[in-house]
């Protein structure tokens, strides 16, 4: 029997503009490892899953490859801000981006915050 490769679902994709402003705050790098990632192979990772109310902002979209999105979903990536829960805010809770505690913002910006003490 022959084998074929399963396309992975993407549900609704986020708006081309969107992405193509993730892509640029990524600058051209995964936001997880620093791995380099083209706007092709860039994934778009949800902090806040739109199942818990998560909305396509880049304050809750994090730019990586398909590797560290992986990851993000099978460690349960809480501790380090990567995954939230549906009471938290996405541009109120630190994530660790490269090694680097920021606040990210709806603009595609960010700015450096100090790490969480409380575990989260």
């Amino acid at each position: 029997m022959k084998r074929t490769a399963m396309k992975r679902s993407r549900g609704n994709p986020i708006h081309p503009l969107l992405r193509l402003e993730l892509f640029k705050r990524t600058k051209g790098r995964c936001e997880v490892c620093g791995n380099p990632i083209t706007a092709s192979t860039m994934d778009a990772h949800h902090r806040k899953q739109k199942s818990l109310g998560g909305k396509d902002h880049l304050a809750n979209l994090i730019g990586c490859c398909r590797l560290s999105h992986s990851l993000i979903h099978h460690v349960n990536s809480y501790s380090d801000g990567r995954l939230l829960r549906s009471w938290e805010v996405p541009g109120e809770v630190p994530v660790l981006l490269r090694y680097s505690w920021v606040l990210l913002d709806d603009d595609g910006g960010y700015q450096r915050a100090t790490v969480p003490s409380d575990g989260q």
